[in-house]
């Protein structure tokens, strides 16, 4: 589903919609697509509450393990289901024991602390993978970077840097464009893709509204290696960072695809939902 919304108003102008909507319970494997979903103080709920790491802390990503792309992964009632490509179903009860254990995990080098799930999560996670693994979930959030905070109240789970991240339909089609195979969305890994908009505008964006939701958008995302993974196959290789080099690059090494996000309140946020651009850069 690549944009099940409408573009065009009734006068014929462009309509900016939210498109898609997508969520990642457990960080790097596999997100779903629901029609509409809460956002909470922490973005989309549930979003990135869980993880893998090894016993030693250090965390798991399609970066290290494009594999994680293969697990899928459910909300139901009371619980995270996540799915291997055979075996049974792991459950991990939503709420967290009275007691959690503690562990401490390090994203991109930096101390954040998680609580363990449980020796059953571990022993799962460890026959899919080959070697010692464990599961843990969110226990103490996150600040985002003061630096492009909104305020000091900014938090985030398990995300690299920030609760959301917004990419443009018409963005994507313009990178499809120059490709001989096009890539879809999942590829970079979004919570919400934007239609409506001409190629790249969300880099003009600061602030916006998209049905009951405001977002503060206060970063471009520098793409990694993630965006060569099939999200369907955990495969790597694709030609399109290359292709995004020839014109999304900032500085030696980073290649821009679409903002990182802060919500700003909450609310529910549904496919179909009108987008508004309140404050575009240099307003």
């Amino acid at each position: 589903m690549d944009d099940p919304v409408p573009t065009t108003a009734p006068t014929g102008r462009p309509r900016l919609a939210v498109a898609q909507l997508f969520v990642y319970p457990l960080k790097s494997a596999r997100g779903f697509s629901p029609a509409a979903w809460p956002v909470d103080g922490l973005g989309l709920a549930w979003d990135r509450h869980w993880l893998v790491a090894r016993p030693d802390g250090a965390v798991l990503t399609q970066r290290e393990e494009p594999r994680l792309a293969l697990l899928e992964s459910a909300l139901g009632a009371g619980c995270l289901a996540i799915a291997a490509p055979s075996g049974p179903v792991l459950e991990v009860p939503l709420e967290p024991p009275a007691d959690p254990e503690p562990c401490d995990v390090r994203i991109f080098g930096a101390p954040v602390t998680g609580a363990l799930v449980s020796p059953d999560a571990d022993a799962w996670l460890s026959r899919f993978l080959g070697y010692p693994a464990r599961l843990v979930r969110v226990h103490d959030e996150r600040r985002v970077n003061a630096k492009y905070a909104v305020s000091d109240r900014d938090r985030t789970g398990f995300a690299d840097a920030f609760p959301i991240l917004v990419i443009g339909a018409g963005s994507l089609a313009d990178l499809n464009a120059r490709l001989e195979r096009p890539v879809p969305a999942d590829r970079f890994r979004p919570n919400i893709v934007i239609a409506g908009a001409p190629a790249w505008a969300e880099d003009g964006w600061r602030r916006i509204r998209a049905g009951e939701l405001e977002l503060a958008l206060v970063k471009p995302c520098a793409r990694c290696v993630i965006v060569t993974t099939d999200q369907q196959t955990g495969a790597r290789g694709a030609s399109h960072p290359r292709t995004l080099a020839t014109y999304r690059r900032a500085g030696r090494d980073r290649i821009l695809f679409g903002q990182n996000a802060i919500q700003l309140g909450t609310g529910l946020l549904r496919a179909g939902d009108p987008v508004t651009v309140l404050d575009p850069a240099g307003k």
